[in-house]
């Protein structure tokens, strides 16, 4: 791409068939940039305003990746307080409690900031090529907000496991320990899942959008925005304002071991 040319889009974002559909395509892995979780909370934004819509569905355009995480580039000191307002937007904008129901469909690498998307959401189906993990730890700072949102899914002995390990685990374990709700396989995993959705879009789109509204403020959602805005404060206050956390980023860029304090 030349200076001249424009920007190549981040994500692919349509409806079909009652499905607002948000297929994230950065390769080679669909790395969370500020202008890519912008661009997912638009179009959540579009998607719970349309009609047509019953359901979102967050997915990968690419075969090798959901989201390896979010952009290490994007975190030094000029530019981690754009990216961190940009993450918190993307999740928000899926945690909402008064919005349509939103499933992830996750394949290939689920990691880091890829965990904060797809833990957003209301639900999460995988591919069985999936693998996942919380591997901000290895740069100086725990995964809190993938964490606050897979504890949603997940009881917290196992989540502080694997915030605290970085831990690789694979969709059997993830389906086995209710990170996800189902695995479906490699071959024919568009189709199969194109296949589950009808479930949901067979439905009312009104009885959907008030049930998620009226069942996650009786499981105590309504508050995460409270939580939501805690918790960013204590990131850019805290947690990455920590020396080990500049040099893990500084070792991670260099491709070097970090040398801790």
């Amino acid at each position: 791409m030349t200076d001249s040319e424009p920007p190549q889009p981040e994500i692919d974002s349509h409806a079909e068939d009652g499905v607002g559909w948000i297929r994230l395509r950065r390769p080679p892995l669909n790395i969370i940039s500020t202008r890519m979780a912008d661009d997912v909370a638009d179009a959540v934004a579009r998607f719970d305003a349309d009609p047509a819509v019953r359901i979102i569905v967050v997915a990968s355009a690419l075969d090798r990746a959901f989201a390896a995480g979010s952009d290490v580039g994007e975190h030094d000191l000029a530019h981690v307080h754009d990216h961190s307002r940009a993450i918190f937007r993307m999740v928000r904008s899926l945690a909402a409690v008064d919005g349509k129901p939103r499933i992830a469909a996750i394949n290939g690498i689920c990691s880091g900031g890829g965990n904060e998307l797809a833990f957003a959401c209301d639900m999460v189906i995988a591919c069985e090529d999936t693998r996942l993990a919380l591997p901000e730890i290895d740069i100086g700072v725990v995964s809190v907000l993938a964490a606050l949102l897979m504890a949603h899914h997940v009881g917290q002995t196992k989540l502080l496991d694997l915030a605290f390990s970085g831990r690789w685990i694979d969709a059997a374990e993830a389906e086995r320990i209710g990170l996800t709700v189902r695995t479906l396989p490699r071959a024919g995993f568009d189709a199969d899942l194109r296949e589950h959705l009808r479930t949901f879009t067979a439905k009312s789109g009104p009885a959907l959008r008030i049930g998620r509204r009226l069942l996650l403020s009786a499981l105590g959602r309504a508050d995460l925005d409270a939580r939501l805005d805690a918790l960013e404060r204590g990131i850019v206050e805290e947690a990455i304002a920590i020396p080990d956390y500049a040099e893990g980023v500084a070792a991670f860029l260099e491709k070097r071991k970090p040398s801790w304090r």
